[in-house]
């Protein structure tokens, strides 16, 4: 056995999940995207949660193809 002691780390395991740097997409990937910017995907998300029938109804006729 080795009498070498190991260090005990300083982090725990939940500081390390706690993620606060944001990694904005390269522009020419926006340029392709359905949503094209977080106000968008806030005003789609509001919508889905207050009228799901009518969100999704109109999400159904544009991205469905029978």
């Amino acid at each position: 056995m080795s009498s070498t002691a190991t260090a005990k780390p300083t982090n725990n395991i939940e500081s390390l999940l706690q993620e606060s740097r944001v990694f904005k997409p390269a522009p020419e990937f926006s340029a392709q995207a359905q949503i094209k910017s977080l106000a968008q995907y806030k005003r789609l998300w509001k919508e889905s949660v207050e009228r799901p029938e009518k969100f999704w109804g109109k999400q159904a006729k544009q991205e469905l193809v029978w």
